[in-house]
């Protein structure tokens, strides 16, 4: 046995945990970072869907009255804001 195995040993182990260590910090930093602009997404997901289910159960209606345009309008003036990259 090489007496330089037990050091190469030690350095791999000392650069894995530092890099697990780098890499829970990171974490962390990203979920503290992230979480406003997480929780927004996902409120104007749910307020997007909601919308969209109402005009889906009342599509009869909608292109009998011709409001397709309008909701199409209402949509975008509504959440295109939220959904459009930064």
């Amino acid at each position: 046995m090489n007496a330089s195995v037990p050091i190469i040993s030690a350095l791999i182990g000392a650069v894995v945990l530092v890099g697990g260590a780098v890499s829970f910090a990171l974490t962390v930093l990203n979920e503290f970072f992230t979480r406003a602009d997480s929780k927004l997404a996902g409120n104007s997901q749910m307020m997007a869907a909601i919308f969209s289910d109402r005009i889906v159960q009342n599509a009869e209606v909608v292109e009998a009255m011709g409001m397709l345009p309008a909701l199409i309008n209402n949509w975008l003036t509504r959440f295109s804001s939220r959904t459009a990259p930064e």
